[in-house]
C-alpha cells in the first residue's frame, strides 16, 4: 500500500509473500522473508513469545534485552537492532533492484556488523563507568556506512525530538536528519529516531 501511495509500484501486494495490507510489523517480523531470518537466530523455546507482541512492546522488550534472546546474551539488543535494519534494507534493495538475500546471508551480514560491538563490550569490566564505555565512534567496515541515532524528551512536558546521521567508514558525513516528534516517552523518542534513520537508509 505504501509503495503504491508513493508511486513506487502499481501493485499493492508484496511480491515475496503476496500480502497486500502490509503494516510495518509484518514487513520487519511476520513476513515469510523476515520470519525465516528471525528463526535462524531464535532458540525454539523463544519463538512463541517473540512473534506475539505488538510493535511497540516487541521493540521495547528486545532493545532492552528481555525477550527473544539467543541464549540470554547481553548483546542481544545490539544484534536485534542490526538485524532489524538489515531486514528492512533487504526489502528496499529488492524493491529497487530486484535482488533478494537469503535468511542465512542476512543473518551472516548482521552478525558481521555486530561482532565489533560484541568484542568491545565483552572486554569491559562490569563496573566500567559511562565515560569509558563510550570511548568514541567506531567506523564500519570499508565500503559501508554506519547510522547513529538519538532521541530525547522533556520529562515534565513529554515533548520529544529525535535525529541522527549516517557516515562512511572514513567518518565522513553522508546525510543527517532531525525532527520534532511530539509528546512521548524517552524510549519512544529513541525508537522514532531509529525508525526515521531506517527510512533514510
Amino acid at each position: 500500500m505504501e509503495r503504491v501511495r508513493r508511486c513506487l509500484s502499481s501493485d499493492k501486494c508484496w511480491p515475496l509473500c503476496g500480502e497486500c495490507e502490509e503494516p510495518i510489523l509484518h514487513a520487519i517480523r511476520d513476513c515469510n522473508a523476515a520470519r525465516s531470518t528471525w528463526l535462524q537466530i531464535l532458540p525454539a523455546h523463544k519463538t512463541g513469545s517473540f512473534f506475539n507482541y505488538n510493535l511497540l512492546d516487541w521493540l521495547e522488550l528486545n532493545l532492552q534485552n528481555v525477550a527473544g534472546t539467543n541464549g540470554g546474551s547481553r548483546n542481544w539488543n545490539h544484534l536485534f537492532g542490526i538485524l532489524l535494519w538489515r531486514i528492512w534494507k533487504n526489502r528496499c534493495k529488492f524493491i529497487f533492484t530486484g535482488v533478494s538475500w537469503s535468511s542465512e546471508a542476512t543473518l551472516k551480514a548482521a552478525q558481521a556488523w555486530a561482532r565489533p560491538i560484541f568484542t568491545r563490550t565483552s572486554n569491559l569490566p562490569n563496573n566500567t563507568n559511562q565515560k569509558s564505555r563510550n570511548p568514541g565512534w567506531i567506523p564500519p567496515c570499508a565500503g559501508t556506512f554506519k547510522p547513529n541515532t538519538d532521541g530525547a524528551f522533556n520529562p515534565s512536558s513529554k515533548a520529544a525530538g529525535g535525529g541522527g546521521l549516517i557516515r562512511n567508514n572514513n567518518g565522513e558525513w553522508i546525510v543527517g536528519y532531525s525532527r520534532n516528534i511530539g509528546h512521548c516517552s524517552g524510549l519512544q523518542a529513541e525508537l522514532w529516531a531509529l525508525l526515521d534513520g531506517l527510512h533514510l537508509a
